[in-house]
């Protein structure tokens, strides 16, 4: 019979057939001992000899417990003790199999030390002590951002009036638990990140917070509010495309004197709270004259059998003169130019290539982005992917700027 199958077969084996040895290994000879720290069992061998083995069994239960059973620490190296309460007599070990998680008893505690977290990711991990599994979270630095775009790109903002954001981002780490963002609006330098309508969105928990009440809502539940006298949020709302970019879009109204400097900045924070250093966004000066902005709330395409899609664009203060030119050939424009803020209508021509092409339509220097698929390419699930642009299928079309 197999004496214990618990090791590899290369740690021992002894065979045993009508008394005799077949095979004996260094690890049966009398005195030697085979604990595991994970089970409680060890084995203690007595005797060895052609007739037969003698082997004591030994069972411990659960003698030494930890005095945690989760730990959290920062991105940097640390080294603390874990104490354990452990009945008298107690044997126990504390092992750990992460290569940045060191953990060994020592006395009765456990000493433990975390290395230092280089690439920016929040980790966890288990070591074992007596019998016991402890969980430990090491949270990684504040995230490293870039800000891809920031729309509406024109130079000026209303004031008074709300007006769409959309923040394209970029997590550099290419992380799925990226955290916290923190959205800084402002008139003058938010040098600190701390200002006026300050905002946070978290893409990990899809969780939407303001500051000026505390209260927070879960995407799409409740319209998100920041108030605090140099501007007003009225709405808010984020999407992942993929892995790496995301899409914070905010419908902000400025107050003030026209001819303001506004800032907006970005901060990134990790779970516990650290905030990194600001990313300037993008700057701005407010205007009270009349200046058409796009304000695309939905995405456009043309499904077959459709004749007509509409494309929203506010004008602050309104009615509001618009001019519109273009230099795609396949958009044609019904007007140039209106002096009471009508409607600008255009056509879509077939697409007929087998790749997607993309054209821009200018109002008052403002542009409306348009793609169109391309041949075997009209799928509508692409379209969330692309926003705030207009997305047409290969197939002609007409639309209209309100």
């Amino acid at each position: 019979t197999n004496i214990l199958d618990m090791t590899p077969a290369s740690l021992y084996e002894a065979r045993f057939d009508g008394g005799a040895a077949s095979e004996r290994s260094p690890q049966l000879a009398p005195g030697s001992a085979w604990n595991d720290p994970h089970s409680g069992l060890s084995l203690l061998v007595g005797e060895a000899t052609d007739a037969g083995i003698t082997v004591s069994v030994r069972y411990q239960g659960r003698c030494a417990q930890p005095a945690e059973a989760e730990l959290s620490f920062t991105a940097d190296e640390q080294e603390t003790a874990l104490a354990m309460a452990a009945a008298e007599g107690c044997e126990w070990q504390a092992l750990s199999g992460r290569t940045w998680l060191a953990a060994a008893r020592n006395g009765a505690e456990v000493k433990l030390r975390v290395a230092a977290v280089n690439d920016n990711l929040h980790r966890a991990g288990l070591f074992s002590a007596g019998r016991y599994v402890v969980r430990v979270v090491q949270k990684g630095p504040p995230r490293e951002m870039q800000v891809l775009s920031v729309s509406p790109p024109g130079p000026e903002l209303p004031v008074r009036a709300p007006v769409p954001f959309l923040f394209y981002l970029r997590d550099e780490n290419g992380s799925e638990d990226f955290q916290t963002v923190r959205l800084a609006v402002a008139p003058g330098d938010p040098a600190s990140g701390v200002a006026p309508c300050y905002f946070r969105y978290s893409t990990a928990r899809r969780l939407l917070q303001v500051s000026d009440d505390g209260e927070s809502y879960r995407d799409g539940a409740a319209p998100a509010r920041g108030t605090s006298g140099a501007c007003t949020v009225t709405e808010a709302s984020f999407l992942r495309p993929n892995r790496t970019d995301t899409v914070l879009r905010l419908v902000i109204s400025l107050e003030g004197p026209s001819g303001q400097p506004v800032s907006f900045a970005l901060q990134p924070e990790d779970a516990g709270g650290v905030l990194g250093p600001p990313v300037r966004a993008a700057e701005f000066t407010t205007s009270d004259q009349c200046r058409a902005l796009p304000s695309i709330d939905f995405y456009l395409y043309f499904p077959a059998g459709a004749s007509n899609q509409t494309v929203t664009v506010t004008a602050a203060p309104s009615p509001c003169a618009w001019s519109a030119s273009t230099e795609d050939r396949w958009i044609q424009l019904g007007a140039v130019s209106s002096t009471d803020g009508g409607p600008l209508r255009f056509d879509v021509s077939p697409n007929t290539g087998e790749e997607a092409r993309e054209g821009r339509i200018f109002v008052n220097g403002a542009p409306v982005r348009i793609f169109q698929y391309g041949v075997g390419e009209n799928n509508p699930n692409l379209v969330t992917l692309r926003p705030p642009e207009t997305v047409v299928s290969n197939l002609a079309g007409v639309g209209t700027i309100a």
